[in-house]
Protein backbone atom coordinates (compact mmCIF):
# COMPACT_ATOMS: atom_id res chain seq x y z
CA UNK A 1 0.00 0.00 0.00
CA UNK A 2 1.50 3.63 -0.68
CA UNK A 3 1.98 5.62 2.39
CA UNK A 4 -0.13 8.38 3.60
CA UNK A 5 0.28 11.69 2.06
CA UNK A 6 3.37 13.88 3.90
CA UNK A 7 3.83 16.45 6.22
CA UNK A 8 6.55 19.23 5.44
CA UNK A 9 8.93 16.87 7.88
CA UNK A 10 8.34 13.23 6.35
CA UNK A 11 9.44 11.92 3.07
CA UNK A 12 6.83 9.82 0.30
CA UNK A 13 6.57 9.94 -2.89
CA UNK A 14 3.06 9.08 -3.50
CA UNK A 15 -0.82 10.93 -2.34
CA UNK A 16 -1.50 14.37 -2.18
CA UNK A 17 1.29 16.71 -0.95
CA UNK A 18 0.31 20.51 0.73
CA UNK A 19 3.09 22.70 -1.49
CA UNK A 20 3.36 24.74 -4.56
CA UNK A 21 7.34 24.83 -4.58
CA UNK A 22 8.30 27.75 -7.55
CA UNK A 23 5.09 27.60 -9.55
CA UNK A 24 6.12 31.83 -10.57
CA UNK A 25 9.73 31.16 -11.27
CA UNK A 26 9.74 32.42 -14.67
CA UNK A 27 8.70 35.88 -12.32
CA UNK A 28 11.80 34.99 -10.28
CA UNK A 29 14.10 34.84 -12.88
CA UNK A 30 12.63 38.29 -14.25
CA UNK A 31 13.41 39.83 -10.79
CA UNK A 32 16.75 38.83 -10.74
CA UNK A 33 17.38 40.54 -14.23
CA UNK A 34 15.79 44.40 -12.82
CA UNK A 35 15.57 44.01 -8.79
CA UNK A 36 14.57 47.00 -6.66
CA UNK A 37 14.26 47.10 -3.26
CA UNK A 38 10.51 46.43 -2.19
CA UNK A 39 9.32 45.72 -5.41
CA UNK A 40 6.44 43.10 -6.15
CA UNK A 41 7.10 41.97 -9.68
CA UNK A 42 3.80 40.20 -11.10
CA UNK A 43 4.70 37.31 -13.73
CA UNK A 44 5.15 38.24 -17.60
CA UNK A 45 3.36 34.20 -18.45
CA UNK A 46 1.20 32.30 -17.01
CA UNK A 47 2.18 28.30 -17.61
CA UNK A 48 -0.93 25.81 -18.08
CA UNK A 49 -0.64 22.68 -19.08
CA UNK A 50 -2.53 22.15 -22.22
CA UNK A 51 -4.86 19.22 -20.68
CA UNK A 52 -4.82 20.37 -17.32
CA UNK A 53 -6.62 18.44 -15.06
CA UNK A 54 -7.96 17.98 -11.12
CA UNK A 55 -5.26 17.20 -8.83
CA UNK A 56 -2.15 16.75 -11.68
CA UNK A 57 0.39 18.60 -9.24
CA UNK A 58 1.67 20.94 -12.65
CA UNK A 59 4.10 22.68 -10.82
CA UNK A 60 5.30 20.60 -7.94
CA UNK A 61 9.18 20.56 -9.51
CA UNK A 62 10.54 23.36 -11.74
CA UNK A 63 13.35 24.22 -13.29
CA UNK A 64 14.70 26.46 -16.18
CA UNK A 65 17.79 26.14 -18.23
CA UNK A 66 18.57 27.97 -21.88
CA UNK A 67 15.29 29.33 -22.30
CA UNK A 68 13.46 25.93 -21.36
CA UNK A 69 11.01 25.54 -18.66
CA UNK A 70 10.27 21.79 -17.62
CA UNK A 71 7.36 21.58 -15.13
CA UNK A 72 6.55 18.32 -13.02
CA UNK A 73 3.11 17.11 -12.58
CA UNK A 74 3.12 14.16 -10.21
CA UNK A 75 -0.42 13.48 -9.72
CA UNK A 76 -1.21 13.54 -13.65
CA UNK A 77 -3.13 10.09 -14.43
CA UNK A 78 -1.96 9.03 -18.40
CA UNK A 79 -0.67 6.34 -17.37
CA UNK A 80 -2.49 5.39 -14.41
CA UNK A 81 -3.53 7.42 -10.89
CA UNK A 82 -0.65 9.68 -10.42
CA UNK A 83 1.51 8.12 -12.45
CA UNK A 84 2.94 11.32 -13.28
CA UNK A 85 3.90 13.50 -16.54
CA UNK A 86 5.59 16.81 -17.21
CA UNK A 87 6.16 19.36 -19.66
CA UNK A 88 8.15 21.01 -21.62
CA UNK A 89 7.70 25.45 -22.24
CA UNK A 90 9.54 28.13 -24.01
CA UNK A 91 10.33 30.51 -21.34
CA UNK A 92 10.50 33.37 -23.48
CA UNK A 93 6.94 32.78 -25.22
CA UNK A 94 5.20 30.66 -22.24
CA UNK A 95 4.19 27.83 -25.12
CA UNK A 96 4.22 24.33 -24.52
CA UNK A 97 7.09 22.10 -26.64
CA UNK A 98 6.34 18.98 -25.54
CA UNK A 99 4.78 16.56 -22.74
CA UNK A 100 7.07 14.04 -21.64
CA UNK A 101 5.74 10.61 -20.68
CA UNK A 102 7.84 7.40 -19.94
CA UNK A 103 7.35 4.61 -22.04
CA UNK A 104 6.57 2.41 -19.13
CA UNK A 105 4.87 4.93 -16.58
CA UNK A 106 2.37 3.05 -14.16
CA UNK A 107 0.03 3.81 -11.11
CA UNK A 108 1.69 5.62 -8.36
CA UNK A 109 5.19 5.92 -9.98
CA UNK A 110 4.89 9.95 -9.29
CA UNK A 111 6.87 10.82 -12.34
CA UNK A 112 7.53 14.26 -12.15
CA UNK A 113 8.19 14.49 -8.70
CA UNK A 114 11.54 15.94 -9.06
CA UNK A 115 12.73 17.89 -12.30
CA UNK A 116 15.99 19.01 -13.65
CA UNK A 117 17.03 20.02 -17.39
CA UNK A 118 20.68 21.22 -18.69
CA UNK A 119 22.21 21.39 -22.04
CA UNK A 120 19.24 19.82 -23.66
CA UNK A 121 18.83 17.03 -21.77
CA UNK A 122 15.97 16.67 -19.16
CA UNK A 123 16.16 14.52 -16.15
CA UNK A 124 12.59 13.36 -14.30
CA UNK A 125 12.23 11.64 -11.22
CA UNK A 126 9.52 9.01 -10.39
CA UNK A 127 10.17 7.70 -7.10
CA UNK A 128 7.28 5.26 -7.06
CA UNK A 129 8.33 3.47 -9.71
CA UNK A 130 8.11 -0.37 -9.07
CA UNK A 131 10.99 -1.38 -11.33
CA UNK A 132 13.20 -2.75 -8.45
CA UNK A 133 10.72 -3.88 -6.12
CA UNK A 134 7.24 -1.51 -4.61
CA UNK A 135 8.82 2.10 -4.63
CA UNK A 136 12.19 1.56 -5.41
CA UNK A 137 11.92 4.72 -7.77
CA UNK A 138 13.53 5.07 -11.39
CA UNK A 139 14.49 8.53 -13.35
CA UNK A 140 14.26 9.21 -16.92
CA UNK A 141 16.24 11.70 -19.40
CA UNK A 142 14.77 13.26 -22.19
CA UNK A 143 15.65 14.93 -25.24
CA UNK A 144 14.62 18.29 -24.92
CA UNK A 145 14.70 19.58 -27.96
CA UNK A 146 12.04 16.96 -29.15
CA UNK A 147 10.97 15.57 -25.83
CA UNK A 148 12.33 11.51 -26.55
CA UNK A 149 12.88 9.72 -23.92
CA UNK A 150 16.69 9.01 -24.02
CA UNK A 151 17.12 6.44 -21.06
CA UNK A 152 15.86 5.27 -17.88
CA UNK A 153 17.82 5.11 -15.04
CA UNK A 154 17.75 2.42 -12.23
CA UNK A 155 20.11 2.52 -9.32
CA UNK A 156 22.62 -0.87 -9.28
CA UNK A 157 21.31 -1.97 -6.05
CA UNK A 158 17.96 -0.95 -6.07
CA UNK A 159 15.48 -2.12 -3.55
CA UNK A 160 11.85 -1.39 -2.69
CA UNK A 161 11.17 1.31 -0.45
CA UNK A 162 14.55 3.21 -1.31
CA UNK A 163 12.78 6.17 -3.60
CA UNK A 164 15.37 6.45 -5.76
CA UNK A 165 14.42 9.56 -7.88
CA UNK A 166 12.73 11.91 -4.55
CA UNK A 167 15.52 14.28 -5.79
CA UNK A 168 17.20 14.86 -9.01
CA UNK A 169 19.85 17.23 -10.59
CA UNK A 170 22.25 17.52 -13.45
CA UNK A 171 25.23 19.68 -14.84
CA UNK A 172 27.77 19.06 -17.69
CA UNK A 173 26.91 15.77 -18.37
CA UNK A 174 26.44 14.00 -15.01
CA UNK A 175 23.29 13.48 -13.35
CA UNK A 176 22.78 13.60 -9.82
CA UNK A 177 20.05 11.19 -8.08
CA UNK A 178 18.69 10.99 -4.40
CA UNK A 179 17.52 7.85 -3.04
CA UNK A 180 16.46 9.13 0.00
CA UNK A 181 14.55 6.39 1.91
CA UNK A 182 17.20 3.68 0.67
CA UNK A 183 19.01 0.98 3.34
CA UNK A 184 22.48 0.76 3.80
CA UNK A 185 25.52 0.22 5.77
CA UNK A 186 24.52 3.44 7.81
CA UNK A 187 20.91 1.83 8.93
CA UNK A 188 17.61 1.87 7.67
CA UNK A 189 16.30 5.02 5.87
CA UNK A 190 20.12 6.90 5.83
CA UNK A 191 19.72 7.35 2.22
CA UNK A 192 21.56 6.99 -0.75
CA UNK A 193 22.46 9.41 -3.62
CA UNK A 194 23.75 7.84 -6.90
CA UNK A 195 25.62 9.74 -9.80
CA UNK A 196 25.01 8.79 -13.78
CA UNK A 197 26.25 9.71 -17.34
CA UNK A 198 23.59 11.60 -18.64
CA UNK A 199 24.87 10.40 -22.50
CA UNK A 200 24.61 6.87 -21.77
CA UNK A 201 22.83 6.11 -19.03
CA UNK A 202 25.56 4.35 -16.88
CA UNK A 203 25.99 4.41 -12.90
CA UNK A 204 28.85 6.43 -12.38
CA UNK A 205 29.22 6.22 -8.29
CA UNK A 206 27.13 5.84 -5.22
CA UNK A 207 27.25 8.39 -2.37
CA UNK A 208 27.32 7.51 1.26
CA UNK A 209 28.11 10.00 3.95
CA UNK A 210 30.76 8.97 5.80
CA UNK A 211 28.59 9.22 9.33
CA UNK A 212 25.39 8.43 8.16
CA UNK A 213 23.15 7.09 10.22
CA UNK A 214 19.24 5.13 10.22
CA UNK A 215 16.72 8.13 9.10
CA UNK A 216 18.75 10.81 8.58
CA UNK A 217 17.29 11.17 4.92
CA UNK A 218 19.93 11.54 3.33
CA UNK A 219 19.40 12.17 -0.53
CA UNK A 220 16.25 14.77 0.16
CA UNK A 221 17.88 17.06 -1.67
CA UNK A 222 20.34 17.07 -4.19
CA UNK A 223 22.57 19.85 -6.67
CA UNK A 224 25.19 19.06 -8.64
CA UNK A 225 27.97 22.21 -10.24
CA UNK A 226 30.96 21.77 -12.16
CA UNK A 227 32.22 18.66 -10.70
CA UNK A 228 30.53 19.43 -7.27
CA UNK A 229 27.51 17.24 -5.57
CA UNK A 230 25.89 18.65 -2.86
CA UNK A 231 23.22 16.56 -1.21
CA UNK A 232 20.83 17.17 1.91
CA UNK A 233 20.16 14.94 4.87
CA UNK A 234 17.57 17.23 6.55
CA UNK A 235 16.76 14.47 9.49
CA UNK A 236 20.44 14.24 10.25
CA UNK A 237 20.96 14.34 14.39
CA UNK A 238 24.10 16.29 14.69
CA UNK A 239 22.30 19.05 16.45
CA UNK A 240 19.66 17.24 17.93
CA UNK A 241 17.21 15.77 16.40
CA UNK A 242 15.94 16.12 12.97
CA UNK A 243 18.53 19.24 12.67
CA UNK A 244 20.47 17.99 9.44
CA UNK A 245 23.00 18.49 7.36
CA UNK A 246 24.65 18.39 4.21
CA UNK A 247 27.20 17.09 2.38
CA UNK A 248 29.63 17.89 -0.56
CA UNK A 249 31.17 15.23 -2.83
CA UNK A 250 33.70 14.92 -5.80
CA UNK A 251 32.62 12.77 -8.69
CA UNK A 252 34.22 10.02 -7.83
CA UNK A 253 31.83 9.77 -4.88
CA UNK A 254 34.56 10.94 -2.41
CA UNK A 255 33.24 13.04 0.34
CA UNK A 256 34.92 16.32 0.48
CA UNK A 257 32.76 18.38 3.23
CA UNK A 258 30.41 18.05 5.64
CA UNK A 259 28.50 21.01 6.08
CA UNK A 260 26.51 22.18 9.34
CA UNK A 261 24.92 25.55 10.48
CA UNK A 262 27.01 27.57 13.18
CA UNK A 263 23.82 27.75 15.27
CA UNK A 264 22.02 24.35 13.98
CA UNK A 265 19.21 23.11 16.85
CA UNK A 266 16.90 20.36 16.56
CA UNK A 267 14.51 20.13 14.17
CA UNK A 268 15.45 22.58 11.74
CA UNK A 269 15.76 20.71 8.81
CA UNK A 270 18.68 22.14 7.08
CA UNK A 271 19.11 20.24 3.71
CA UNK A 272 15.65 20.11 3.37
CA UNK A 273 16.63 22.08 0.00
CA UNK A 274 19.55 22.69 -1.39
CA UNK A 275 21.51 24.39 -4.78
CA UNK A 276 25.06 25.21 -5.99
CA UNK A 277 26.45 27.36 -8.70
CA UNK A 278 29.89 29.29 -9.25
CA UNK A 279 31.63 28.05 -6.01
CA UNK A 280 28.56 28.48 -3.30
CA UNK A 281 26.46 26.36 -1.91
CA UNK A 282 22.94 27.34 -0.63
CA UNK A 283 21.31 25.70 1.93
CA UNK A 284 17.44 25.98 3.05
CA UNK A 285 16.47 25.22 6.70
CA UNK A 286 12.90 25.18 7.14
CA UNK A 287 12.78 24.28 10.93
CA UNK A 288 14.80 26.96 11.50
CA UNK A 289 12.69 29.64 14.49
CA UNK A 290 14.89 32.79 13.94
CA UNK A 291 11.43 34.60 13.38
CA UNK A 292 9.50 32.26 15.57
CA UNK A 293 8.78 28.36 15.54
CA UNK A 294 9.73 26.95 11.88
CA UNK A 295 9.91 30.34 10.23
CA UNK A 296 12.86 29.00 8.09
CA UNK A 297 16.16 30.54 7.02
CA UNK A 298 18.92 29.72 4.85
CA UNK A 299 22.64 29.35 4.68
CA UNK A 300 25.69 29.82 2.29
CA UNK A 301 28.87 28.13 2.63
CA UNK A 302 32.04 27.85 0.28
CA UNK A 303 31.74 25.02 -1.55
CA UNK A 304 35.78 24.94 -1.94
CA UNK A 305 36.29 24.86 1.89
CA UNK A 306 33.02 24.40 3.10
CA UNK A 307 32.88 26.80 5.52
CA UNK A 308 29.59 29.19 6.03
CA UNK A 309 29.99 32.89 5.18
CA UNK A 310 25.92 33.66 5.39
CA UNK A 311 23.30 33.37 6.64
CA UNK A 312 19.52 34.45 5.16
CA UNK A 313 16.53 35.67 6.92
CA UNK A 314 13.92 37.20 5.32
CA UNK A 315 13.04 40.75 6.85
CA UNK A 316 9.21 39.95 7.01
CA UNK A 317 9.61 36.44 8.33
CA UNK A 318 6.82 34.49 10.68
CA UNK A 319 5.99 32.00 12.74
CA UNK A 320 5.39 28.55 10.12
CA UNK A 321 6.39 30.64 7.43
CA UNK A 322 8.43 27.14 5.89
CA UNK A 323 11.09 29.27 4.44
CA UNK A 324 13.68 27.76 3.45
CA UNK A 325 11.77 24.98 1.55
CA UNK A 326 12.99 25.75 -1.87
CA UNK A 327 16.40 26.91 -2.81
CA UNK A 328 18.15 28.16 -6.40
CA UNK A 329 21.09 30.53 -6.48
CA UNK A 330 22.31 31.65 -9.77
CA UNK A 331 25.11 34.68 -10.40
CA UNK A 332 25.28 35.95 -7.21
CA UNK A 333 21.50 35.68 -6.58
CA UNK A 334 19.84 33.47 -4.55
CA UNK A 335 16.04 32.57 -4.64
CA UNK A 336 14.18 31.02 -1.72
CA UNK A 337 10.82 30.37 -1.28
CA UNK A 338 8.09 29.96 1.45
CA UNK A 339 5.71 28.05 0.56
CA UNK A 340 3.42 28.79 3.93
CA UNK A 341 4.20 32.73 4.57
CA UNK A 342 0.62 34.20 5.06
CA UNK A 343 1.38 37.72 2.59
CA UNK A 344 -2.00 37.21 0.60
CA UNK A 345 -3.86 34.81 2.76
CA UNK A 346 -2.96 31.75 4.93
CA UNK A 347 -0.27 29.57 3.55
CA UNK A 348 -0.23 31.74 -0.14
CA UNK A 349 3.86 31.56 0.00
CA UNK A 350 6.28 33.99 -0.93
CA UNK A 351 9.27 33.82 -2.52
CA UNK A 352 12.51 36.19 -1.82
CA UNK A 353 15.65 37.18 -4.17
CA UNK A 354 18.78 38.19 -1.63
CA UNK A 355 22.15 39.33 -3.37
CA UNK A 356 24.82 37.30 -2.17
CA UNK A 357 27.81 39.00 -4.69
CA UNK A 358 29.48 41.10 -1.71
CA UNK A 359 29.01 37.89 0.73
CA UNK A 360 26.32 39.83 3.00
CA UNK A 361 22.64 38.68 2.78
CA UNK A 362 21.02 41.40 1.62
CA UNK A 363 17.43 40.92 0.68
CA UNK A 364 16.64 42.85 -2.44
CA UNK A 365 13.24 42.13 -3.05
CA UNK A 366 10.72 39.42 -2.99
CA UNK A 367 10.23 37.91 -6.25
CA UNK A 368 6.90 37.00 -6.50
CA UNK A 369 3.76 35.26 -4.19
CA UNK A 370 3.28 31.53 -4.74
CA UNK A 371 -0.51 31.09 -4.49
CA UNK A 372 -0.99 27.70 -2.66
Amino acid sequence: MPPSPPSPSSPSTHGRRCCCLLTALVAGLTAIATPASGQVINEDFKILASDAAIADWFGFSIAIDNGIVAVGAGGNDDNGIESGSAYLFEASTGVQIAKLLPNDGAVNADFGRSIAISNGIVAVGAPGDDANGINSGSAYLFDASIGTQIAKLLSSDGVAGDNFGFSISISNGIVAVGAVSANNIHGNGSGSAYLFDASTGVQISKLLPNDGASRDSFGWSIAISNGIVAVGARADDDNGLDSGSAYLFSIDGAQTAKLLPSDGAARDQFGFSIAIANGVVAVGSIGDDDNGPSSGSAYLFEASSGLQFAKLIPSDGAENDLFGSSIGISNGTVVIGAKQADVTGADSGSAYLFDTSAGVHNQITRAAQLNS
